[in-house]
């Protein structure tokens, strides 16, 4: 761990080993308990991706700030080195595993409490004195810390990539006329036969896992696709973290055979749609459908929130969300000249050495 010079009475130090994570592990559930959506940037979330998908070759590169011995600010960055060691592209904590393994960690940001403890400029000035080439941030809120830093780092591009489809239910929410004619006629149907919807017990998580698990793989194979179960270390990721923390677990049943399932994370007043599966044999019923309505309707939770989804032709759009956000991603460049001559380096060499194999 180095410190630098105090800056606006916060003391700088920069964490380079798991172990010293790991000690901040109180004060950083703590702040991350005070920052909005900051569940995928906790130790719940975190150490568990840590464990599962860390490489030796990537380097951990977290900024934190302390007032008065309080952590106050934490910038969970970590480094991926590239051709030959000579680039050094930075990713949060939690995302930039490899494509076929990962958990699409969305939401990830810089945590800082109190608002006021710091500002931007300071931040960015520290990000800037770490050895790296750009900074790769996917699935950021329009609401975000790292948002907000754009104006203050040089060589900051943000693209819009989807929508966040969250419903607060403590708001009207309005379905449309097609689909509250959909719901009523598909919940009839459903009474017909034998249907029951309803929330998993705490004793019964994992079995209802290990179904969901079976729903969603056999579906994607339908499609001759491997789905996200399907990999070792995305089901370890998501044991480890089912054990100790919060979730629940929605179920629809007809004639007493599972039809759909769904998962969620629970974190404060939200309720995170992340992940489901469905029997296609009941594919008439629409159970995925029905079974977010019945959820939807009968949590007690404030938002229930479905994530990220495509701007236009998204499924979630149907359910009447009353809270939309814009989803980004973000790239910054610290030395553009060197990334792009290396990138391109790197794409001649990758033709060149496919050449040599087709020769």
């Amino acid at each position: 761990m180095h410190l630098t010079k105090p800056t606006n009475n916060i003391i700088w130090k920069n964490i380079t080993c798991v172990n010293e994570l790991i000690k901040l592990k109180e004060q950083w559930q703590k702040l991350s308990e005070n920052s909005e959506d900051g569940l995928f940037t906790s130790p719940a979330w975190i150490l568990p991706w840590l464990e599962v998908y860390w490489q030796k070759s990537w380097k951990l590169k977290i900024i934190t700030g302390f007032d008065n011995g309080k952590l106050t600010i934490f910038i969970p960055l970590y480094s991926q080195p590239e051709c030959q060691n000579f680039i050094h592209i930075l990713y949060p904590l939690g995302q930039g595993e490899p494509e076929a393994e990962e958990i699409s960690s969305e939401y990830q940001d810089i945590l800082i409490y109190p608002k006021s403890c710091c500002s931007f400029v300071d931040i960015a000035d520290q990000i800037m004195k770490i050895k790296y080439t750009a900074i790769n941030w996917r699935a950021l809120s329009s609401k975000s810390n790292w948002i907000k830093l754009n104006e203050y780092l040089p060589s900051f591009n943000q693209n819009q990539i989807g929508c966040r489809y969250l419903i607060n239910t403590n708001k009207e929410y309005c379905l449309s006329k097609n689909t509250k004619v959909k719901w009523n006629r598909l919940n009839k149907k459903l009474t017909n036969h034998n249907a029951n919807f309803f929330w998993v017990n705490s004793d019964s998580i994992n079995s209802y896992w290990n179904e969901l698990s079976k729903l969603h793989t056999s579906r994607w194979k339908q499609l001759d696709k491997s789905g996200a179960f399907s990999n070792q270390r995305f089901s370890i990721f998501h044991q480890k973290y089912l054990q100790k923390n919060d979730i629940k677990v929605s179920v629809l049943k007809i004639d007493d055979q599972i039809a759909a399932i769904n998962y969620y994370l629970v974190n404060g007043h939200t309720m995170y749609f992340y992940q489901s599966g469905w029997e296609v044999t009941y594919k008439q019923y629409s159970p995925g459908f029905c079974l977010h309505q019945w959820s939807i309707e009968n949590t007690q939770a404030l938002f229930y929130d479905f994530m990220m989804g495509d701007i236009i032709n998204s499924y979630k759009k149907i359910y009447g969300c009353n809270e939309l956000d814009k989803m980004y991603v973000t790239v910054q460049i610290k030395h553009p000249f060197l990334y792009y001559l290396l990138r391109l380096v790197k794409k001649l060499f990758s033709t060149f050495v496919l050449n040599l194999k087709r020769d």
